[in-house]
């Protein structure tokens, strides 16, 4: 009687161990997939123009944003739950952010921030959304 009773506590101990678990795995799940998101965005800035380079901010590309490394701005746009590109009817999931500066002639730093959950593709940046992700990168012009 007294092992059923030991057993059975170390059931219930492992089963309420589940809930945790299985919000680990969604929390890792989703850093993986903001972590691919800004390396798409990096590599893609990377493959284009230093000068002119357009990025597609929907899924069939119909919507374009121009990122000049040469200049200093920022750009936005989001992602869905799955880290595609959305398309008009796709709720946004993550908010993707692109800062970057010119450091000297042919070399920018590229700060791009992932921001998740948000509704929408401009969430407020006060209080800060539950999950940020941060990378910083150098992009150089090549002639």
């Amino acid at each position: 009687m007294l092992a059923v009773a030991v057993a059975a506590i170390g059931i219930i101990a492992i089963l309420a161990l589940f809930p945790d678990a299985l919000q680990s795995s969604r929390d890792a799940a989703d850093r993986t997939l903001a972590a691919t998101i800004a390396q798409d965005a990096i590599s893609q800035l990377r493959a284009g123009t230093f000068t002119n380079n357009l990025v597609c901010t929907n899924a069939n590309c119909s919507s374009t944003t121009t990122i000049r490394l040469q200049n200093t701005g920022n750009r936005r746009w989001g992602y869905t739950q799955a880290g595609a590109l959305p398309t008009s009817t796709d709720p946004i999931y993550y908010c993707f952010y692109v800062y970057y500066t010119n450091l000297a002639t042919g070399l920018s730093i590229v700060d791009t921030t992932v921001v998740w959950p948000t509704r929408t593709a401009a969430p407020t940046i006060s209080p800060p959304p539950p999950n940020t992700n941060r990378f910083i990168t150098y992009i150089a012009q090549y002639q």
